[in-house]
């Protein structure tokens, strides 16, 4: 049942990605893309850093409540993996989140610098603890096989990241001031 919910996933995401090209709401060309990606990029590394940031005492918490046995090392080991964990994890979900950027480009671009910052952090944050509530409900026991790993990993930011950006945009005073005249 994982493959099947994988390739019609990957198929919404290139349809989706077809029409947001299709659009061309940027201008015309290559420039779009390329505007696209500088929006894109910094909302990647804001999201990369607050995730590891917010990630880092999670980690330490857990390695030191639950050191794992002896073969983990002791608690020194755990937190060390733990912190591996959030780069990594950091990362896939620093590219979900551009991708997210990228799907709702006008809206983000249309916010003021500070706003798109707190929309990135925000979505970091939330993924994260929705991951912790995930572990602490034992949910993640029924993500069984790569796929739905996959799925997860790579829903979960993708999906919050759009909530996250959606919400921070409709803030008073998240819309850039362009054209007024003070």
């Amino acid at each position: 049942m994982g493959l099947p919910l994988l390739l019609v996933a990957a198929l919404l995401a290139l349809i989706l990605i077809r029409a947001r090209l299709a659009r061309r709401p940027l201008g015309t060309g290559g420039a779009e893309v390329e505007d696209g990606f500088s929006f894109a990029a910094p909302a990647a590394l804001t999201f990369w850093v607050a995730f590891v940031l917010a990630g880092i005492p999670v980690a330490v918490v857990a390695g030191i409540a639950s050191p794992g046995g002896p073969e983990w090392g002791g608690p020194g080991v755990a937190v060390f993996f733990g912190i591996v964990i959030a780069v990594i994890l950091g990362v896939l979900g620093g590219l979900c989140h551009g991708a997210a950027v990228y799907v709702l480009l006008r809206i983000y671009a249309a916010m003021d610098p500070p706003y798109r910052k707190g929309a990135s952090a925000a979505a970091a944050i939330a993924v994260l603890l929705v991951l912790l509530v995930l572990v602490f409900l034992h949910i993640t026991e029924g993500i069984k096989g790569w796929t739905s790993l996959i799925l997860t990993l790579v829903g979960l930011p993708f999906g919050l990241s759009i909530l996250a950006i959606a919400a921070v945009s409709l803030l008073p005073g998240a819309r850039a001031a362009v054209g007024r005249k003070w």
